[in-house]
């Protein structure tokens, strides 16, 4: 676009000049940028009609306008003005020129960037000015539009699967590894076991695949089925075998034998029998891939003829030979009583299975027929068969003499009947008797003759009067009876009345069984003669006695008065009736009412009864209803007394349990551990109570007391920052069900003290390898120098100091003898020139006190949360990571980037400030490094170049001593090239004989240890103890002494 600016202002500049006009074109860089610009040029008034009346289109739609003024100008004035805007126009076209033409140069490449992945890598790029070699006055006092350098400060890779980024590196999952965690941890092949798969039979497999195997028919698997590949991109556990698979003794059948070369897979055992038995199952068997044998044993039962052969009527006997009727047993057939064979007596089982002889049965005897008796009848229902009975019977109105049965019995194979034929003679009822103070009438007894009867005067018949002899032998009706006529009745004559007359009335009779009315007499109370008419007799009337009453009565013969006396009052004598007698006199005594004494009552007319129990009388001449209850209880005259319930009103007033007692009440102390207080016996007083809570230091308890049970339950409390290592959310309890002792006292496992809860540290292993002369043949002595100056170099170079305070620790150092890779364009000349010192330790953090991290500020007010602990392992890990950069920039400075093509970084390694060594470099240091070991041991040092070896008096070139070089009396240590090794992942980690506990180290408390390898604090059994904090184990207790689970000390 300036081009054309350019273009325009010239093209005007000439037509002024054709014209003899100045033209002022001050075209400014703003111009460029904006559309609507105005610049003023002054032309003379013709050459104004020759320039366009509209502005000019330019390249991409920008619009230069100029507007023209036109000026009228005359003599001096417009020669000088017209010189002064040619000079002005002069510098402006070539500072316009100078500007236009003043470029940048291009870019150079980027510089690498300072960090592969994470957070912090840097990266830069930068160019120059170019312009006229005629601008360089404008250039000095002006300069192009732009800066001379660019900066990327986010030109590190992103953490990839999931990685978080870190100081120039990347916290991975367990899934990936590597400085961006690009690379997924796999493990190689899992093994195949000899007759056997697995799936996947492939290499690699990534992290979490599972291995499954299995083996080929007839092996069987020895180990685990499955395998997981772990996060240490190994198999875990071991390749599982496949067994041949053994059935094992497939058995021999009883009573035969068997045939085999083998029990393992597709092996046979073959099967036979003993004679004399057969074989039943499969004769050949077979080892299958299950561990079984094929089939089942076969079994060798002995031959047998089957079912004993049926013998109706009969019985079948074993005779001879083995029971069972197998081979050999003999059969012997017998017929029933009454029964004759036909057939084989005596069989035997043949090896064929079959019975010798023909077959037996039994064939019944029969008897012959039998004729009837006279009036009479036989019956052959059963048969006429041996055993069978026939049976007799008579008419009616006869009666069988002789056998009813008769039995078919035998002589030989001949059937005859039992006995001999009855008969059926008539019926006799005989002689049916004469009725006492009767008469019998007829002397005919048997069947169908009848008999009549009377009863003398002064009794009366019962019965029949006529009877008659049945078919039964048996007659009508029994004979009757003559009864005599009872008191006050009679009958004359003799007759089969069945009734007797009654006496006149007020008369009777003196006995019974009269047989006139002149035996009816009159009766007492009443005269006249013998038969009747009788009339009355009378007793004068009876006074009431005092205190009591007498009821209306009659004054007849026999008439009764009765007394009773008042309310409280009994009769005295106690009968209370007198009788009106037949000579008109009354029976007995005058009668009086005497009163009931005190605390009696009237219970009947003639005696007074105590009150019932838990009543009393106010007096004298009480009924039941004056029997009042006595204090105490309540209830209705005479009782039942109810218990009055004192304990129902304000618990009687008893502190805690009232107990009701008949006419009374008892306080008791129902809560467990209290009694009466025998000063006042409605209160309860403590007789047993729980001691003190033993407090835990650095906590405290939380304690309820359940009032109805008098129980204490206390739960532990540690203070914020602390952990109870064993009771933590625990309750120990005291009260009646422990005999108030508390549950820790009862067990004797005291309360511990609460322990402060750290954040975990960090922890990193590092490897750093130092060329050395004959590193083999340091004494002890030269290897503990060098680790005192190793740690003084690192102190010296600020490693785990920032800012004069300690940061990390570095640990754990000792110092061997190793190997190193020289590849990367370095030809080993001996097996010397790879070996090397190394130094290897760790880098640590201190574990933290939960209490001094504030975590407040993260937590709401919560003593811990995970945002604290996730702020803590950030920062701890950000300051880990800073140390790791100084100890690259220490001993990576000797290092160029990697000659191999794509170099792949080391897991834990840092690759950001040269992880490889050029050829050149590398010679150079080995070199120094040689020249310098001359100097100290004048001797020959073999040359990694090719060339003649060096000797102390040559003439070498040395590079600048490297910053991680040690001179230590005389023996030079000099860090190899890529010898800065970060050995693991920064990992988190509690310090020995303390217990991980929701991502916090808590130490192991007194009388408790944590086993190496071990994840929890664990009590000492019983008969060691611990009387220390955070251990590792336990001590046995001496001899002769012994301690509890838990113990601090042995008693």
């Amino acid at each position: 676009m300036r081009g054309y600016l350019t273009l325009i202002c010239c093209s005007v500049f000439l037509i002024l000049l054709s014209s003899k006009v100045f033209c002022s074109s001050d075209v400014s860089d703003d111009a460029e940028s904006a559309d609507d610009q105005e610049n003023e040029i002054f032309i003379s008034e013709r050459a104004a009609k020759a320039v366009p009346k509209k502005p000019r289109r330019v390249k991409r739609g920008f619009r230069f306008r100029v507007r023209f003024r036109v000026k009228r100008l005359w003599g001096e004035e417009r020669n000088e003005e017209r010189e002064s805007r040619n000079e002005a126009a002069r510098r402006a076209a070539h500072n316009d020129f100078c500007r236009k033409n003043c470029k940048w140069s291009a870019w150079t490449s980027w510089t690498g960037c300072s960090a592969r992945c994470g957070n912090g890598g840097i990266r830069t790029r930068t160019h120059t000015r170019q312009y006229p070699g005629n601008c360089g006055a404008w250039a000095s006092a002006n300069g192009c539009t732009g800066t001379a350098t660019e900066t990327d400060n986010k030109c590190a890779q992103p953490c990839q699967n999931g990685g978080i980024a870190a100081n120039k590196f990347c916290l991975c999952t367990l899934q990936f590894k590597g400085i961006c965690c690009e690379l997924r941890k796999q493990c190689q092949h899992p093994g195949k076991p000899a007759h056997g798969s697995v799936t996947p039979d492939s290499a690699p497999n990534n992290y979490g695949t599972i291995a499954r195997y299995s083996c080929q028919t007839g092996y069987r698997l020895q180990g685990p089925a499955t395998r997981k590949c772990e996060a240490n991109e190994q198999w875990a556990g071991a390749v599982p075998s496949c067994q041949l698979v053994n059935c094992g003794d497939p058995g021999t059948p009883s009573s035969g034998s068997r045939s085999m070369t083998a029990t393992t897979y597709q092996s046979t055992v073959t099967y036979s029998c003993n004679t004399g038995y057969r074989i039943s199952g499969g004769v050949v068997r077979t080892c299958q891939a299950n561990g079984q044998w094929s089939g089942s044993l076969p079994s060798c039962p002995i031959i047998s003829c089957g079912a004993t052969p049926p013998l109706p009527n009969g019985i079948v006997k074993h005779c001879h030979g083995p029971p069972g009727n197998v081979y050999n047993t003999q059969l012997h057939f017998i017929c029933n009583q009454g029964y004759y064979l036909q057939g084989t007596e005596k069989r035997k089982c043949q090896l064929s299975g079959q019975w010798d002889g023909t077959a037996a049965s039994c064939h019944a005897i029969t008897c012959p027929d039998l004729t009837p008796p006279a009036s009479g009848a036989v019956s052959l229902a059963q048969g006429k068969t041996f055993g069978k009975k026939a049976t007799y019977s008579c008419s009616t109105g006869h009666r069988l003499q002789g056998s009813v049965t008769r039995t078919c019995t035998a002589r030989g194979n001949q059937g005859i009947w039992s006995g001999s034929a009855p008969t059926c003679p008539p019926v006799n009822c005989g002689d049916p008797g004469t009725p006492s103070n009767g008469v019998k009438n007829g002397n005919s007894y048997t069947y169908t003759s009848a008999v009549t009867y009377q009863c003398v005067p002064g009794h009366y018949m019962t019965g029949q009067e006529r009877i008659t002899c049945n078919a039964n032998g048996q007659w009508s009706a029994g004979k009757p009876t003559c009864t005599a006529c009872p008191r006050n009745q009679y009958k004359p004559g003799v007759n089969a009345r069945t009734s007797c007359l009654p006496c006149p009335v007020n008369s009777h009779t003196q006995g019974t069984g009269s047989v006139d009315q002149k035996n009816c007499l009159c009766n007492t109370g009443f005269r006249g003669p013998a038969g009747g008419p009788c009339g009355e007799v009378t007793c004068p009337p009876l006074p009431a006695p005092a205190n009591g009453k007498v009821t209306a009565c009659q004054v007849s013969i026999n008439d009764v008065c009765s007394f009773d006396c008042d309310n409280g009052y009994i009769l005295s004598p106690s009968n209370q009736q007198r009788k009106c007698q037949p000579d008109g006199s009354w029976t007995g005594s005058d009668v009086t009412c005497l009163p009931c004494g005190q605390n009696t009552y009237k219970a009947g007319p003639g005696q007074c009864t105590r009150c019932p129990a838990d009543t009393h009388t106010t007096g004298t001449a009480s009924m039941l209803v004056g029997c009042i209850c006595n204090d105490g209880l309540t209830g209705p005259g005479g009782g039942p007394c109810q218990d009055v319930n004192e304990c129902s009103r304000q618990n009687g007033g008893c502190e805690q349990s009232c107990e009701n007692t008949r006419g009374g009440f008892q306080c008791k102390c129902s809560i467990p551990g209290y009694k009466v207080n025998p000063a006042d016996r409605k209160r309860c007083i403590v007789e047993k109570q729980c001691s003190s809570f033993t407090t835990p230091t650095n906590g405290g308890i939380v304690c309820h007391h359940k009032n109805d049970t008098n129980t204490d339950r206390c739960q532990v409390k540690c203070n914020d920052g602390f952990e109870h290592p064993v009771r933590s959310n625990q309750f120990e309890e005291c009260g009646p069900a422990t005999n108030f002792k508390w549950s820790y006292e009862i067990n004797n496992i005291p309360i511990p003290a609460c322990v402060e809860q750290y954040f975990p540290g960090v922890i990193v292993d590092a490897e750093i390898a130092y060329f050395v002369a004959s590193c083999d043949q340091l004494t002890d002595q030269q290897k503990q120098d060098a680790k005192n100056a190793f740690l003084q170099l690192l102190r010296g170079q600020g490693v785990c100091l920032e800012n004069g305070r300690a940061v990390c620790n570095v640990t754990d150092l000792w110092i061997e003898c190793g190997e190193i890779d020289l590849s990367g364009g370095i030809q080993k000349r001996d097996a010397s020139s790879s070996r090397v010192l190394k130094f290897k330790f760790k880098l640590t953090t201190d574990q933290k006190p939960v209490r001094t991290m504030n975590c407040g500020r993260f937590c709401d007010g919560q003593a811990v949360c995970d945002a604290c602990f996730t702020n803590h392992v950030q920062s701890t890990v950000r300051k880990v990571t800073a140390e790791q950069e100084k100890l690259r920039e220490v001993f990576g400075t000797q290092a160029a980037p990697d000659a191999r093509p794509n170099p792949q970084p080391r897991p834990g390694v840092s690759t950001t400030s040269g992880a490889g060594v050029a050829p050149k470099s590398f010679n150079r240091g080995i070199t120094a490094f040689r020249s310098n070991l001359a100097r100290n041991f004048n001797r020959v040092i073999p040359s990694t170049s090719g060339q003649s070896p060096v000797r102390p008096t040559e003439a070498v070139t040395t590079a600048a001593p490297p910053r991680g070089m040690m001179n230590i009396g005389g023996l030079v240590l000099m860090p190899a090239p890529t010898g800065l090794q970060m050995m693991s992942d920064v990992k988190m980690a509690c310090e020995t004989g303390m217990e991980k506990k929701r991502d916090m180290c808590v130490p192991c408390t007194p009388g408790s240890n944590l086993p190496p390898g071990g994840s929890r604090c664990e009590q000492c059994i019983a008969g060691m103890y611990q009387p220390e904090a955070q251990k590792t184990s336990c001590i046995p207790c001496p001899a002769g002494k012994t301690s509890p689970r838990g113990a601090i000390g042995c008693a």
